[in-house]
């Protein structure tokens, strides 16, 4: 019986958590449609390596409305908006890793 314990130290690798944020959107200006009530959200994503998509929020003071969690260009069009109301929008960028942003919110007719 042996009591030698063979070690090879680079098997024994610790997978790494990406716990960091990705830097948040930059709003550009939205472009409201005055033919339908939609709006045109525009930003510019982060730059980071491991970005992955935008999460878009909306707000109307009372209720939140989760728009989508997956957008992945640089736009997104609401088109369940309600003439005449006036909402608060939050942009979330989302790595790969699931980590959120803090988020950056406008007001938009």
């Amino acid at each position: 019986v042996s009591n030698n314990v063979d070690f090879n130290p680079w098997l024994t690798t610790a997978a790494s958590v990406d716990l960091t944020p990705p830097a948040n959107v930059i709003p550009r200006r939205p472009i409201q449609d005055v033919w339908a009530p939609s709006l045109l959200l525009r930003w510019v994503n982060p730059t980071d390596p491991d970005f992955a998509r935008v999460q878009i929020n909306r707000s109307d003071g009372f209720t939140t409305t989760i728009l989508t969690t997956a957008a992945t260009g640089t736009s997104y069009l609401d088109t369940t908006m309600s003439y005449n109301s006036l909402y608060t929008y939050t942009l979330y960028a989302i790595d790969s890793s699931g980590n959120s942003s803090s988020g950056v919110s406008f007001p938009a007719p």
